[in-house]
């Protein structure tokens, strides 16, 4: 393992204590990655800040990607508060292939895809999964 500079982290939310012991155990860089195939993919920095690297999923790789958090009533939330995710950006499609219905409850009429994850923002922008709106399998 003596080559090994970085573990990679998706999928599920890991807890602050297991990043903590991946890096230290593994000697290594960890970064953790959170995406979906509907377009926003996000990343934690190489060599991030421990609080960072093990609080958060970091920031979306591109610039002209755009952050909506929401209350259940639609309101919008500040950094620091809980709700769900939409999302709007250069590689968000627009809408499902021939799926008007799914469309209408998967995204906004303004364009934004509502993701379904519980997040909030730290201070510098950071997204930090919470949870889901629903649970899907």
């Amino acid at each position: 393992l003596s080559s090994l500079r970085f573990v990679h982290i998706g999928g599920a939310t890991l807890a602050p204590t297991t990043a903590a012991h991946i890096a230290t155990t593994l000697h290594c860089q960890l970064q953790q990655v959170y995406g979906m195939a509907e377009g926003l993919i996000c990343y934690t920095p190489p060599h991030a800040p421990h609080h960072i690297a093990h609080h958060t999923q970091g920031k979306p790789i591109s610039p002209h990607d755009e952050l909506h958090i929401i209350d259940t009533h639609g309101n919008p939330q500040p950094p620091g508060h809980t709700g769900e995710l939409l999302t709007r950006g250069p590689y968000t499609p627009p809408g499902y292939h021939n799926a008007p219905t799914q469309n209408t409850t998967s995204y906004t009429p303004d364009g934004w895809y509502r993701t379904g994850d519980l997040v909030h923002l730290t201070p510098d922008g950071n997204i930090v999964i919470t949870g889901r709106v629903k649970d899907l399998i």
